[in-house]
């Protein structure tokens, strides 16, 4: 028994596709790519908010920790109109050993800490530097003997920003109490 080819012949004798066979392939090859695309572009905004946020919350712990640590040497701080003023007590040298060491009966370095277009900065004696990048806001806040400080850092690395808040507080360890 012999079969019949079905395929259809074009001239020269070679075997060739009807235009709906062609049709239908190019269709199935469409919807293929696209939801492939799809699939590919959710993970891509998946990633990109995810490294966002990472990136944002190490940016805040980092400027967080950096403040606390310069600001728990203070002697005693104050807050006027977001800006955070922070009185040192003053640094003194022993001349027998060269050691450093604070005088808390004596005022010293004065630094303010203030938010300024992206930037914590920091101003000491009329010089200003740069605390930490990346901030878009900072609050304070000050008792008799402690320094709150929330910091919110912004990061872009995909198509929407996200923004991550972090919060601490430090005890002023060069305070002096009233016995």
């Amino acid at each position: 028994m012999k079969h019949k080819s079905t395929a259809r012949a074009l001239p020269g004798g070679r075997a060739g596709l009807t235009l709906v066979e062609t049709l239908v392939v190019v269709t199935l090859s469409a919807m293929l790519v696209g939801g492939i695309s799809a699939i590919l572009a959710h993970c891509f905004s998946g990633w990109s908010n995810g490294a966002s946020a990472a990136t944002a919350e190490t940016q805040g712990d980092l400027a967080l920790q950096r403040l606390l640590s310069e600001i728990c040497d203070g002697k005693n701080a104050s807050l006027s109109g977001g800006v955070l003023t922070v009185t040192f007590p003053l640094l003194r040298t022993d001349p027998g050993t060269g050691e450093a060491f604070y005088d808390r009966n004596a005022d010293g370095e004065v630094r303010q800490y203030y938010l300024d277009g992206g930037a914590l900065k920091r101003q000491v004696a009329g010089s200003v530097s740069i605390a930490a990048r990346g901030i878009s806001a900072a609050s304070f806040s000050v008792t008799a003997d402690t320094v709150g400080v929330t910091l919110s850092a912004t990061e872009c690395l995909g198509s929407e920003p996200v923004c991550r808040q972090v919060s601490g507080r430090v005890v002023l360890r060069n305070r002096r109490s009233a016995y």
